[in-house]
């Protein structure tokens, strides 16, 4: 069952109600600019190591508030004080969501969802979340052009055509699954370029 909610108003009752409760959980913000393989790579590595860290990846409510922060002052009277607001309600409670799956290191990781939602949400974040801890991942840009270089030589412009082709729900959000097989590259690019 879905219930409608006006947003600003639904999100600043839930603010205030949580900035009257302590919480011993500590947030985890993991912008990736690596095409989504750093976080799931991240997110394998948490789950793997099994502290008890609770994993909330990609969720859709950042992507639509991304949507709306683009088109701020065009389409919606939403203010940034506002957009705030909603950023620290919304994480709280996601993060009192799965309270019962943190563990002995007491963090709530969170994955921001795709490149293009970056830049426009992790300026609120720090500013919202100043102590917490933010994690960035990202891909040399020669390394980039090298893989995508590699993906040409190898697929043709394919691959190209295939994603102009798809429909926006499944190209704004980031990919669940990776379906290259190249590494994340190292802290050097010291090396030969791939074949």
């Amino acid at each position: 069952r879905r219930v409608r909610v006006p947003l600003v108003d639904f999100c600043e009752r839930l603010a205030t109600a949580f900035e009257g409760q302590m919480t011993s959980n500590a947030l985890c913000f993991v912008a990736d600019a690596s095409c989504g393989l750093g976080s799931d790579t991240l997110l394998n590595v948490v789950k793997e190591c099994d502290h008890g860290v609770a994993t909330i990846s990609n969720p859709a409510w950042m992507t639509c508030l991304s949507i709306l922060l683009s088109k701020i002052d065009k389409t919606h009277t939403i203010t940034v004080p506002q957009f705030e607001r909603i950023i620290f309600s919304l994480c709280r409670l996601d993060a009192w969501r799965v309270r019962n799956s943190v563990g002995v290191s007491r963090t709530v990781l969170f994955s921001l969802p795709g490149q293009s939602c970056v830049p426009l949400l992790l300026p609120l974040i720090q500013k919202v979340f100043v102590h917490e801890r933010h994690v960035f991942v990202y891909d040399g840009a020669s390394y980039t052009v090298e893989m995508g270089l590699a993906l040409r030589k190898k697929h043709g412009t394919s691959y190209r055509q295939q994603a102009s082709s798809e429909t926006w729900d499944a190209v704004s959000s980031s990919p669940s699954v990776i379906t290259s097989t190249f590494p994340m590259t190292p802290l050097r690019h010291i090396r030969e370029v791939r074949e």
